[in-house]
């Protein structure tokens, strides 16, 4: 009688309990990004530009500026939140594009990047800006570790010049210093294993030529002292 009690108890603790602990995750995930929506958003209100400090390590001082000017050669309003994918866990960026735009509620122009990439998205107003294609148009014509200024600079010079949904092939994208340097060490160990063949080849060689010609003076000596008797 008592193992039947204990174990309706355990189940009525697990029915309880493990609902909790499923929803747990996301929701808290979802109010996360909310709240750091709605924070950002407000800051946005101020400046359309919103670089977190959490990325002063990673861009110039300037970066903010430098994208600023380069969207204002766009005809349209725009709002850029520079901050790093890997805060309180990954950032979905296209998702919080549009928490942003739910939280500020001003057509336009919606950013989200990181040090290496980003979304574009459109929000409202009627404009036909191809947000999206420009922006994939322009990360394919730079090295992944190109930057955020660059990267707005090109999407700009994409809107620009009618070149959205245009894609460079992948094997004649510029490549990143780290790949660059990758390839220079790859090239520096291919020399010195062909270095170290040919090396080991000549020493091989230069033995094997030793061993024939002690061999072909050790014949010739044979040869002459069985002519001499």
């Amino acid at each position: 009688m008592l193992r039947i009690a204990f174990m309706l108890m355990a189940a009525v603790l697990l029915a309880l309990t493990t609902p909790t602990a499923v929803l747990a995750g996301p929701a808290g995930s979802a109010s996360a990004d909310g709240l750091r929506a709605e924070r950002i958003a407000r800051a946005l209100r101020e400046n359309p530009v919103y670089v977190t400090d959490h990325m002063l390590r990673a861009v110039t001082p300037d970066t903010g500026t430098r994208v600023a000017r380069a969207l204002d050669r766009l005809d349209v309003p725009y709002y850029v939140a520079l901050l790093p994918s890997s805060l309180g866990g990954p950032l979905d960026q296209e998702k919080f594009a549009a928490l942003l735009y739910d939280h500020l509620g001003r057509p336009g122009l919606y950013l989200v990047m990181d040090d290496g990439r980003g979304t574009a998205r459109m929000f409202g107003g009627g404009h036909s800006l191809r947000a999206e294609d420009a922006w994939r148009s322009a990360e394919s014509r730079l090295a992944s570790d190109a930057g955020p200024v660059a990267l707005v600079e090109t999407f700009v010079r994409v809107v620009g010049d009618g070149t959205a949904g245009q894609y460079l092939p992948a094997d004649q994208r510029p490549k990143s210093r780290t790949r660059i340097e990758l390839d220079r060490r790859d090239r520096q160990e291919a020399a010195a294993a062909d270095a170290e063949r040919t090396a080991v080849i000549g020493g091989a060689a230069l033995g094997a030529l030793a061993v024939i010609g002690l061999l072909t003076g050790a014949g010739w000596a044979r040869a002459r002292r069985g002519g001499n008797r």
